[in-house]
């Protein structure tokens, strides 16, 4: 189960454009901590993959958090892989 609670006719890629969180945010976690992985296009057109499927890694910069967020600013987001709950 996807454990984040969207608002009405909220999509995943909304939710991780604005951040969201929900009534369900202290024990699960917001939208930021929900993520694995996500694809965003830059400004400059380029294809930019960030984050990995694992559960921890710790090879350079954030750029995951960085973008869930960002509200389109930095670049639009194009596949996002988030954590399911049993």
């Amino acid at each position: 189960q996807f454990m984040v609670d969207p608002g009405a006719d909220a999509t995943i890629g909304g939710m991780v454009a604005c951040g969201a969180s929900g009534t369900t945010a202290v024990k699960y976690g917001t939208m930021r901590s929900n993520i694995h992985s996500l694809t965003t296009i830059l400004p400059n057109g380029t294809i930019a993959h960030c984050g990995s499927n694992t559960l921890k890694s710790s090879a350079g910069y954030d750029v995951t958090s960085l973008m869930t967020g960002s509200e389109g600013t930095l670049g639009i987001i194009t596949s996002i892989a988030v954590k399911l709950h049993p």
